[in-house]
């Protein structure tokens, strides 16, 4: 159970908030509560650091028993570390900002996290399912609140497809790892099923379609947007941690793409006009580093990616570095890093 502490946490918090809000001069504490729960919740993921590792069954689903697994290593712990990070950023930068006096946009922030730290320690294709589908409902609602485009509701009609198209595919990645009577989240993942895994990353990653921004005027832009756009990538790059290496051949094919994509998100992320717009295409960047690291087999080195997407990212996103110059500084880091790293690169895919 001491497993559940850091998203009991949060739970708590949120439904503090909730009944807060109720009372009349509850308003002004909001903020107050919601940092005070992450810092808590922070915290207590430290803490349990000293008992990797954890795992927890869930026994109320009857012949399903097996079907919610959370587990904790040192893999899904960093990435809930760098979620609750990102989260207390999230509300310290919006902190002379009106917007976090209204409980929903606070509640909103903090139920990402909430399911953030649950998809981490999410230890079975199906507990993972269950989050990712959490997670989207939440973003469809806030995009569908926030706008009343058509346009706009066909992309998010559009995303949202692909993102159950990546739950089916690691759905059927669970199933061909379970008959070969191995599992999905192991060392000895089954090469056969690594495509998939891959696949599945790519699906949820939430680039498809490649630009969905929120409107100018939302007030869930800044912090809910940050926070909705690092936990969606986070959820899925947590796979990436136990990727088994692809064949050089296979490898191969499936690079080229891959690093197109992370060239077209680079330049595109360098002329976007406005930082938030080109969140989408920073998370694309990093992300496809990530993905060629663990299918060239170097799980430290893809989590490595994943993490400075990530913290990197929301550093960006929260300041706001809107000069051209500054981002250009941003892309020669990634350059200079990825330099270092691609020869190792290329010596493991063969």
């Amino acid at each position: 159970m001491l497993l559940l502490l850091p998203p009991s946490l949060l739970l708590l918090s949120i439904l503090v908030i909730l009944v807060q809000s109720q009372f009349p001069r509850g308003a002004r504490y909001i903020w107050l509560v919601g940092i005070g729960g992450i810092m808590v919740a922070w915290g207590s993921l430290f803490g349990i650091y000293f008992f990797l590792p954890l795992g927890l069954n869930v026994p109320f689903w009857g012949t399903f028993s097996e079907a919610l697994v959370f587990y904790v290593d040192a893999v899904r712990w960093v990435y809930a570390l760098t979620i609750l990070s990102v989260t207390a950023s999230v509300l310290l930068s919006d902190l002379p900002h009106e917007r976090l006096r209204r409980p929903l946009i606070v509640v909103g922030i903090l139920t990402l996290a909430f399911l953030g730290v649950l998809a981490a320690f999410s230890a079975t294709p199906l507990t993972l399912v269950f989050i990712w589908a959490a997670l989207d409902i939440s973003e469809w609602v806030a995009l569908a609140r926030s706008t009343s485009s058509i346009q706009a509701m066909r992309s998010l009609t559009f995303g949202l497809t692909t993102r159950i198209l990546g739950m089916l595919v690691l759905l059927w990645a669970g199933m061909v790892s379970a008959v070969r009577g191995m599992s999905l989240y192991s060392s000895a993942v089954p090469s056969e099923v690594a495509p998939y895994l891959a696949l599945a990353v790519i699906l949820r990653l939430g680039v498809l379609p490649v630009h969905l921004p929120y409107p100018q005027e939302s007030l869930l832009r800044r912090g809910f947007g940050t926070q909705l756009r690092v936990v969606s990538v986070a959820s899925a790059l947590i796979l990436l941690g136990y990727l088994a290496r692809l064949p050089a051949p296979l490898f191969w094919r499936m690079a080229l793409p891959i690093w197109i994509a992370a060239l077209l998100a680079a330049w595109n992320w360098l002329i976007v006009p406005n930082v938030l717009d080109g969140r989408v295409f920073w998370m694309m960047a990093g992300a496809a580093l990530s993905i060629l690291t663990a299918m060239a087999g170097d799980q430290e080195g893809s989590v490595a990616w994943g993490i400075t997407t990530l913290t990197a990212g929301s550093l960006l996103f929260l300041l706001r570095f809107e000069h051209r110059l500054l981002r250009l500084f941003a892309l020669a880091g990634w350059w200079a890093l990825s330099s270092c790293l691609i020869p190792d690169l290329l010596g493991r895919a063969g």
